[in-house]
């Protein structure tokens, strides 16, 4: 058996295995958390926002509530819509708007006080989270298969997220052919649109990929 194969198929039954285990009987059932749970001040604040009007009398962008575009029964393996979304930790079921043919993404987010470090901060890894999560589902779209794993992601921390803000997160596909597309993004203040982070991440659909297309898990 050639390095290539074994390679190949090492990577088909890690993922295979994953995927079993995640859903086994020994795994507690998740419940996602309710909706009315959401914090109506932010979302009040976003509605009101010139940046989500823009993007409701923009017919390029077609937009929902984040849990609308994941199954129930994956919603625990999402940053803002699994174990870190609800009171005091993300606030709001994302709102997230998609432009697919231009490759472009809009979310708003609010950040509750226990996602934060000693001194109110977000930390930055829930931060990493969260923009590697978007980037990958604005870059989707532009895939064979609609889905991909992340190949490369870097970060640049411009400043400080704070416990109480509404932030917005902008991302668009700068580059895609194939099986991979890049994908460039920031997260800025919803008031003042100052610039709190910067990500570039680079998708690629592995190979085998297409012999699985199958499994629910690829399909929204």
């Amino acid at each position: 058996m050639s390095a290539v194969i074994r390679k190949g198929l090492g990577s088909f039954f890690a993922f295979a295995t994953g995927y079993s285990a995640i859903h086994s009987n020994t795994v507690p059932d998740y419940s996602p958390r309710g909706l009315d749970e959401q914090k109506q001040s932010a979302l009040d604040s976003i509605r009101q926002s010139s940046e989500y009007k823009a993007l409701q009398a923009n017919s390029n962008f077609h937009g929902s509530a984040y849990s609308l575009s994941i199954p129930s029964s994956y919603r625990q393996n999402h940053v803002a819509q699994g174990v870190l979304y609800g009171q005091n930790y993300f606030e709001i079921d994302p709102l997230v708007y998609v432009n697919e043919n231009d490759g472009e993404l809009v979310a708003f987010y609010h950040i509750g006080d226990k996602l934060t470090d000693q001194t109110g901060k977000l930390h930055h890894g829930v931060l990493g989270l969260l923009l590697d999560e978007a980037l990958c589902f604005c870059g989707f779209p532009k895939l064979p298969h609609k889905r991909g794993v992340t190949g490369k992601l870097t970060l640049d921390y411009e400043d400080s997220v704070c416990a109480g803000q509404t932030v917005v997160l902008k991302a668009k596909v700068t580059e895609h052919q194939g099986r991979k597309a890049v994908i460039d993004g920031h997260i800025e203040t919803l008031d003042q649109g100052n610039v709190l982070a910067k990500g570039r991440c680079v998708l690629v659909e592995p190979k085998w990929f297409k012999y699985v297309d199958w499994f629910d898990l690829f399909r929204q």
